[in-house]
């Protein structure tokens, strides 16, 4: 189990990778040892490398990557060659060449063929074998493989093939004796294996639906046993995979049971993931998770395994029961809401559902999130580096990172949204600037009527001829120290002459 550190390198909604590697493990597991994964690296695809990597094929095939024929199988040591990296690639691909070639190699296969399920590479022919037997051939392979299979599932190589055989005796008719050798006591023994659960997670999707309820029932029956499942490291998976099958009664019973169970399940490594895969579901059972978490959420936020969960309700529920979330982190019983947000903020796991809240939160919740951050935020923007925090909080630098994070991404964290600097407008809609009251920057105010208005008639104009001469004056844009000189071509009537003064007595400014 991977350690969470107490300084997570980045702060986006997601999760530091380390924190995840029990998820990753199990999300191995289901891939790398279920018959689908193992079959694609072991088939057609790879039959391609015979060329490329394997020079031996040459001598063996005649020529290599091409399917064996009847002559060339009769002369080679089969059990030999299904044991080989290449050559097992290469019978594989032989058993589509026609019923002859199946038929040999079945031959040759048979006697020795639970060595073969539980070698490394013969393992995958013995799918092959088991996909394209007839009938009774695959009845004899069942029947030399039934009083193993408890076994067979438990080793790494032979679950695949246990996998195979419950998916060809289901398609073939052959559920009752699969069930008499796999009986409900070892299907129970299996969940808890490491490559064991394969195996029951494949019977749940294959069974028939009268078979998988009686086998539904037999493991999540009661709270306890799904309280049971829920807690172990492979039977969460098969816990997921029985709330995927379970239909009507039997699927209310299971919900009902988790629902009861919420608070256990949530601070569980493994079993925070089921409550996680019932709120992606995205189902009305979300509410009930989340009504069944009401008076500890906000103690749940500081956790590493709940705080994941509380993640995935913010972001999968509607925003009534998101009120219900935001809204309690922000009044727990033991503390003002300001020294809430604080502990959450900077929280190694806490920050998480901080950042979620502030993503999907809406009026009010959004602005009284903020108001009781922003000036949290905004010292944390100045604090020394190397000041010391408290435990479980993050180190002074990443704090100080993930506030400016905040800050850039929500401007109204920084308490400057909407300020501003440079004007000041006064009743006639004329800025004052930095400079103060009365400062005017242009050296006149456009004072000039509205075109259109004022006197009209032609006298207004001036004398022809005159009002055509223009002088330049300049005047400043901007603010020292950053500002720009502009000049303007300004006619010399109204009042200025040709220099740009002002004519007659110009009136001092107060």
């Amino acid at each position: 189990m991977a350690q969470a550190s107490l300084a997570h390198e980045t702060f986006p909604l997601g999760r530091k990778q380390s924190d995840m590697a029990t998820s990753d493990e199990l999300d191995e597991h289901e891939s790398t040892l279920s018959v689908q994964g193992a079959e694609e690296g072991a088939d057609e695809g790879a039959v391609q490398g015979v060329t490329k990597h394997c020079s031996c094929d040459q001598d063996d095939a005649g020529n290599a990557g091409m399917p064996l024929t009847v002559e060339e199988l009769e002369t080679s040591d089969i059990l030999e060659m299904a044991k080989d990296k290449f050559k097992s690639r290469l019978l594989q691909r032989s058993l589509r060449g026609g019923v002859e070639v199946s038929r040999l190699i079945f031959e040759r296969v048979e006697p020795h063929f639970l060595e073969l399920v539980r070698d490394q590479y013969g393992n995958y022919l013995s799918q092959k074998v088991l996909e394209v037997a007839t009938i009774k051939q695959f009845d004899g392979l069942f029947a030399a493989l039934r009083d193993h299979l408890g076994d067979l599932a438990q080793d790494v190589h032979g679950t695949r093939a246990v996998q195979k055989v419950v998916e060809q005796a289901v398609s073939r008719g052959r559920t009752s004796s699969l069930l008499e050798a796999l009986p409900a006591d070892l299907v129970e023994r299996l969940v808890r294996s490491v490559t064991g659960f394969h195996v029951v997670v494949k019977l749940l999707e294959t069974l028939p639906k009268t078979e998988a309820e009686a086998l539904l029932e037999r493991l999540c029956g009661t709270p306890e046993s799904v309280l049971q499942l829920g807690q172990d490291q492979w039977g969460c998976c098969v816990l997921k995979k029985c709330i995927d099958r379970a239909e009507g009664s039997m699927r209310q019973r299971i919900m009902d049971a988790i629902t009861s169970a919420t608070i256990a399940l949530v601070q569980d490594p493994f079993g925070n993931y089921v409550v996680q895969h019932v709120i992606l579901m995205r189902s009305p059972d979300t509410s009930r998770i989340i009504d069944a978490l009401r008076g500890k959420m906000f103690e749940l936020s500081l956790q590493k395994f709940s705080s994941n969960v509380l993640e995935k309700c913010l972001l999968n529920s509607g925003d009534k029961d998101r009120n219900k979330i935001i809204n309690e982190i922000l009044n727990p019983p033991s503390c003002l809401p300001s020294e809430a947000v604080h502990a959450l903020l900077f929280h190694q796991y806490g920050n998480y559902v901080f950042q979620q809240a502030l993503e999907v939160a809406k009026d009010p919740q959004f602005s009284l999130l903020v108001e009781h951050s922003k000036q949290h935020i905004q010292e944390m923007c100045n604090v020394n580096a190397e000041a010391p925090q408290a435990s479980g909080n993050l180190t002074s630098e990443h704090a100080r990172r993930l506030a400016m994070r905040l800050v850039k991404k929500y401007p109204v964290l920084s308490g400057l949204e909407g300020a501003d600097w440079s004007y000041d407008y006064g009743q006639y809609g004329y800025d004052y600037s930095n400079w103060g009251f009365g400062w005017d920057q242009f050296a006149y105010p456009p004072l000039a009527p509205p075109k259109g208005k004022g006197r009209s008639t032609r006298r207004s104009q001036g004398r022809r001829g005159s009002s055509q001469q223009t002088v330049r004056v300049g005047r400043i844009v901007g603010f020292w120290p950053n500002y720009t000189i502009t000049y303007d071509e300004v006619p010399t009537s109204r009042g200025r002459s040709k220099s740009g003064k002002a004519r007659g007595k110009v009136s001092k400014r107060e």
